[in-house]
């Protein structure tokens, strides 16, 4: 089972950090993405995931970022996520140097809070448990001096 949505009420805590759920917000409202899928259109990225495939979510205390997804990923392959600040978007850059759109927006309601993280844990879950996971460095593109802190 994977977690969409608002699924977060049948999503077990185990080995993550205490208070994540307490203080965090879903950043991906996948009802009001297009389901675009992983194909890419003439001079797009091809997208990772497909909206429905993935929540993104952050503590708004703390500033970390999590990515919960369901598909086998092959992490050693993922070099960074670079967020930009103009677009709303992230992509996933390998360390071969290919280029993927992570597939969904950071929604208004949670950019102030992904716009401070340093790193994004990506987690693959099953049954509403994490089974494994890894953090990665967040590159921030499109960030003006003064938002920096």
């Amino acid at each position: 089972m994977m977690v969409r949505g608002n699924a977060l009420n049948s999503f077990s805590t185990s080995g993550l950090p205490a208070g994540l759920l307490a203080h965090g917000f879903l950043m991906s409202d996948n009802s009001n993405i297009s389901k675009q899928g992983a194909q890419a259109k003439p001079g797009q990225k091809a997208a990772l995931f497909k909206p429905e495939e993935l929540d993104l979510y952050c503590n708004k205390v703390t500033a970390e970022a999590f990515i919960f997804h369901g598909k086998v990923i092959d992490y050693d392959q993922i070099d960074h996520f670079e967020y930009d600040h103009r677009t709303y978007t992230v992509d996933v850059v390998f360390t071969n140097g290919a280029v993927m759109d992570l597939g969904v927006r950071v929604e208004w309601i949670v950019r102030p809070y992904f716009s401070r993280a340093r790193e994004v844990t990506i987690a693959q879950t099953q049954d509403g448990k994490s089974v494994r996971g890894v953090a990665l460095p967040l590159v921030h593109k499109g960030q003006n001096a003064k938002e920096k802190k």
